[in-house]
């Protein structure tokens, strides 16, 4: 079960990641484009907001992972 825990914490990661290629390639709205959309035109304020979006989601995907980890496997304490 724990491997489940870390493959899906990776796809959250690269879900995200991928994101402004494939709604830039389908024209698909959303914050991928937005982000590509920002790199291409060099608006410095929305490259960070969408860096600072993409770290966030990494480290609260990180903790939910470490935190099953601990529930599923009891040997694994916190702290």
């Amino acid at each position: 079960m724990i491997p489940t825990v870390t493959i899906v914490g990776i796809i959250v990661g690269y879900t995200l990641a991928g994101a402004p290629l494939v709604e830039t390639v389908f024209a698909w709205p959303g914050i991928g484009r937005w982000a590509a959309l920002a790199i291409v035109s060099d608006d410095v304020a929305g490259i960070m907001g969408f860096t600072i979006l993409v770290g966030v989601v990494f480290v609260i995907t990180n903790l939910i992972v470490d935190v099953a980890y601990a529930y599923l496997n009891p040997r694994v304490r916190l702290g």
